[in-house]
């Protein structure tokens, strides 16, 4: 459609009947009876300025009484503790333990407790059945700098890893260990 200049009309001005102005009109539809749009508003903003209004005054959310919590330095949690909220197991009397494969399909969980620390770390490994080839495991390690992820047995402290499975260090030499099944 070509522009065509009509003098003697107001700046944007509509210039045309029946056309595209006149579909947007039809499709505002009309105000309902008995509402007033809020005070010193017109126009569409208007309206939905007063709808802003009246859902934000309307809904209303808020949080009373929240919680504080405050965690300073890495908690340091007793054997058989290492998942917070889970109950401790009762693990069997721990035996030495030279590293070499031990079945521990019967327990959970095991504990194996490093109390004199190794000249060289042990990797822990396991396997579900002592045939298959074993493989590195993350275990936990909880001493006195709280508890921490490793694959090495290197120091003193308790590592915990999951049970139903045949485990054994490799690697390493030195120190004196412990282990225990726990249900």
């Amino acid at each position: 459609m070509a522009y065509i200049e009509t003098p003697n009309l107001p700046v944007n001005a509509a210039q045309e009947s029946g056309g595209n102005l006149a579909a947007i009109a039809a499709a505002q539809g009309t105000g309902g009876t008995g509402i007033s749009p809020p005070t010193g508003a017109s126009g569409i903003l208007g309206w939905l300025s007063g709808i802003y209004n009246k859902i934000s005054s309307t809904l209303n959310v808020s949080i009373v009484n929240t919680p504080s919590v405050t965690i300073s330095g890495n908690p340091v949690l007793g054997a058989g503790t290492n998942i917070i909220g889970q109950a401790t197991p009762t693990y069997v009397n721990p035996s030495s333990w030279d590293g070499s494969a031990r079945d521990m399909r019967a327990y959970g969980s095991v504990l194996i407790t490093c109390t004199v620390a190794p000249s060289v770390p042990y990797s822990i490994n396991v396997s579900p059945d002592n045939a298959s080839d074993f493989i590195p495991q993350t275990a936990f390690l909880n001493n006195n700098t709280g508890v921490n992820q490793v694959q090495t047995v290197s120091g003193v402290g308790t590592y915990s890893i999951s049970g139903r499975q045949f485990i054994k260090l490799t690697g390493g030499t030195g120190g004196t260990i412990f282990i225990a099944g726990g249900q």
